[in-house]
């Protein structure tokens, strides 16, 4: 039997998708983790390093050159850059909340007993989590561009904006990017049903423990390449590719790479969380509350 098939087909997966989808549109943590990073994103991205240009706690040339970076013709790889590493919690912490809190309703074992298809149910939640971090990757981009152009205007800069192509490149790259730390948090939400701990665990990985893995793997010899299979690398990989300066340190966006390889590595990621949270609710036991 193939995986449409056991996952009562495409059009299942879409309608279980659309419900689910106007489930997280209800919720209060939707709105509170995507409107955080909308606003913080430009603001730590953009404003904070502007104040700081701003008031010379940059010195020359260094200041012109992250000035140059606040403009709108760098706004591509600038925005990119911001999800290395901090879109990350905001996103992962999103869909942690949004299917722990599943478990912790009993909602699950409710959805489970109705013979959604067990499969179908991690598709579908994964599915209208997607559609949900691209609106939050839409709505963060253009107060970042918002930001920009205010920026260039103070600045008496010209008008100009970035090239359409790179423009839409960096979009697909927040998106991937948001939707890969999004569906991390699922899948953790899933192995511990609760979602104080994938919360927890998330925020461990993505803070501290990569960070550490990365600047670990950098100084042993013959291993680098490991580092890139890491997300934190991936991001920053397309980052730099869409301009942003490259940095060859452990934490924030690194020295670079194939973009290619990037791409291939965080839709490696994004299989393996979807895969392992079907396997994980496939293999068990209807949950109960708590």
């Amino acid at each position: 039997m193939s995986v449409v098939e056991r996952t009562g087909g495409v059009r299942g997966v879409l309608d279980g998708a659309a419900v689910h989808l106007g489930a997280m549109l209800r919720r209060r943590a939707t709105w509170w983790a995507c409107g955080a990073w909308v606003v913080a994103g430009p603001f730590f991205g953009l404003v904070v390093l502007y104040l700081v240009v701003s008031l010379g706690g940059i010195p020359e040339p260094a200041a012109s050159q992250v000035l140059a970076g606040l403009l709108p013709p760098a706004l591509p790889g600038t925005v990119a850059s911001g999800y290395v590493p901090y879109a990350a919690p905001y996103l992962l912490v999103l869909g942690a909340v949004l299917v722990g809190n599943e478990y912790r309703w009993g909602t699950v074992a409710v959805l489970l007993v109705q013979r959604p298809g067990r499969a179908r149910l991690v598709l579908a939640q994964a599915l209208a989590l997607v559609v949900v971090v691209g609106a939050a990757v839409l709505a963060e981009y253009a107060v970042a561009a918002g930001v920009s152009a205010t920026i260039a205007a103070l600045e008496g800069a010209g008008a100009t904006g970035p090239p359409g192509g790179a423009l839409l490149a960096s979009l697909a790259a927040c998106w991937l990017a948001g939707s890969v730390f999004a569906l991390v948090g699922v899948l953790l939400a899933h192995a511990l049903r609760s979602p104080a701990g994938a919360i927890g665990v998330g925020l461990v990985w993505v803070l501290v423990v990569e960070t550490a893995v990365r600047g670990l793997l950098a100084v042993l010899p013959g291993v680098g390449w490991v580092q890139d299979l890491l997300l934190g690398p991936a991001v920053g990989t397309l980052a730099v590719a869409l301009g942003a300066p490259a940095v060859d340190a452990s934490f924030g966006v690194g020295p670079g790479g194939d973009p290619v390889a990037a791409v291939a590595v965080l839709l490696g990621w994004a299989v393996l969380a979807v895969g392992l949270s079907a396997l994980l609710v496939r293999r068990r036991d209807v949950p109960a509350r708590g």
